[in-house]
């Protein structure tokens, strides 16, 4: 019995324009699966890492999930990948001294709903 799995390590979702409240983030999305990354490569080389680490407010991630901050200069970012069909809402979460809100997404595959 194999135990490799068949999914790519790094999901390519293609260039989309992230619309914020404040402005627009464009570029590149990739997740990669092994590290827990989603992130956006910009036209001009630079990267963003686009989710959060929450493990120090006792929040951790199974596989293909991941927390989006929505506060500050991410605020409006998981609605729009929500928009760009790279993920789904799971869980509203408060965090922090200041109860800002992040979410819980799950990291949707591609090839799955047929973008």
């Amino acid at each position: 019995m194999s135990t490799t799995s068949s999914a790519p390590a790094v999901i390519d979702f293609g260039h989309h324009d992230l619309l914020l409240e404040d402005f627009v983030l464009t570029g590149r999305i990739t997740y990669d699966r092994r590290r827990q990354l989603l992130e956006l490569h910009d036209p001009e080389g630079g990267t963003e890492v686009l989710n959060t680490d929450l493990r120090s407010e006792g929040y951790i991630c199974f596989p293909d999930e991941l927390i989006l901050k929505d506060w500050s200069e991410h605020s409006g970012l998981c609605q729009a990948l929500v928009d760009a069909g790279v993920v789904m809402r799971t869980e509203s979460l408060r965090v922090g001294p200041f109860d800002s809100r992040a979410y819980r997404v799950l990291v949707l595959d591609p090839e799955v709903v047929a973008r």
